[in-house]
């Protein structure tokens, strides 16, 4: 078997050493990387792994974005082209995205650029620590102005943009298929919809069938709104209106709940209205009290599909006001969050975010030493970046 190397390589370098290789590598994050390795994120452990391609999804919403990106930049600026899979120097580290905007030079034997205009990743479970590091090392890009990240899974773009360089990163979430975002430094507007075109998730000869277990009460309006593709519930009732059918009949205890939504709302009870949403998928019902046990003890015993619905379906803004409200730290939250990520799968990247937000300042003060000798093993090995702190867990944080 090939040994590779145990240090970070540059473009040249890897190009220089992989013509020497039987194999096919990429160079990922300063690493030679047998092509479509699995479950890479950090080099040696994970070498010999046998090799998989992206899943089909994931290469078809990465073609959509390719097609939008060119038809757009034929008619603003022919000087650029979008791509999948360049390699792109960034520093020191050779990165692989999903799809990217590059200068359109159609020289001979060209492998690698320099520069790259817009940076993509369609999101992999297998690989998904990996492309997160990679997004947040796309924002050190100088000439980069607009990143996405596009989960396959269910219908959610995150959009990081900024004006120029040196300008401030704006960051949204798109979640509906009716969301778009302006691209104007490609000429393009890109929508949600042709986006996810041709996926699972795409509106299509299903939606009626979708539509009409609504209609008769075989699924809730939350199930149905995400298999139509995570649209807003007035889309939802919309798309009943045009098919012509009815509204379900609901039950004394969903006629209840919504009434007691409703009653929360108008009454300004903010603790009513983030237990309606926990509550709703559910008969058992979890009290005010009992949440905030379960996220001070950091243990959710019986309640685990309450709290995590609390964590990933609750606005943010409502999740933190709660947790303030009931004197819940931050640090706690966090730490409970995380544990359920690790434990469950679920995730909510608008918390993410919102969290880093809030504790960034204090995290930052409390590592500054650590975070000054790794930014100085930066620019003296050119090691990778300082993981994020809310991307940390106990694990990486041993190892580093």
């Amino acid at each position: 078997m090939t040994k590779l190397p145990r240090v970070p390589m540059t473009a040249d370098e890897f190009l220089e050493w992989v013509q020497t290789q039987e194999e096919k590598y990429e160079l990922v994050d300063g690493y030679p990387v047998p092509k479509f390795l699995e479950d890479w994120p950090h080099p040696p452990k994970t070498a010999g792994k046998p090799s998989r391609p992206p899943p089909i999804v994931n290469s078809r919403i990465a073609s959509n974005l390719e097609r939008l990106l060119n038809d757009a930049l034929e008619r603003h600026d022919p000087s650029r082209i979008a791509i999948q899979r360049p390699m792109v120097e960034i520093g020191p580290f050779g990165c692989v995205p999903s799809v990217a905007v590059i200068d359109n030079d159609p020289a001979p034997g060209r492998t690698t650029v320099q520069r790259a205009y817009l940076l993509a990743e369609v999101m992999d479970d297998d690989t998904r620590e990996e492309q997160e590091d990679r997004v947040f090392l796309y924002r050190d890009h100088p000439d980069c102005e607009v990143i996405l990240a596009i989960e396959p899974g269910w219908v959610c773009v995150h959009v990081w943009q900024r004006q120029g360089k040196g300008e401030e990163t704006t960051y949204r979430t798109l979640e509906s298929m009716g969301d778009y975002t302006p691209l104007p430094a490609f000429g393009a507007t890109i929508s949600v919809a042709d986006l996810y075109a041709g996926t699972h998730l795409a509106p299509g000869k299903g939606d009626r069938a979708v539509l009409l277990d609504f209609s008769e009460g075989r699924i809730s309006r939350l199930t149905a709104m995400h298999r139509l593709g995570g649209i807003s519930y007035s889309e939802l009732l919309d798309r009943i209106a045009e098919a012509g059918l009815t509204l379900p009949q609901v039950s004394d205890e969903e006629a209840e709940r919504m009434a007691n939504t409703m009653n929360a709302v108008l009454d300004g009870d903010q603790d009513g209205i983030v237990l309606a949403t926990v509550n709703a998928p559910y008969k058992r019902e979890i009290d005010a009290s009992q949440l905030a046990q379960c996220l001070r003890s950091r243990d959710p015993g019986d309640w685990r599909v309450h709290v995590a619905n609390f964590l990933t379906d609750v606005r943010p803004g409502l999740v933190i006001a709660f947790a303030e409200r009931h004197g819940i730290g931050l640090d706690a939250l966090a730490d409970t969050y995380r544990d359920l990520k690790r434990a469950t799968g679920e995730r909510s990247h608008a918390l993410e975010a919102a969290l880093a937000k809030a504790l960034a300042p204090a995290w930052q003060r409390e590592n500054a030493e650590a975070i000054r000798q790794h930014n100085e093993m930066i620019e003296r090995e050119g090691l990778p970046l300082w993981p994020p702190f809310w991307m940390r867990d106990d694990e990486n944080d041993k190892e580093t």
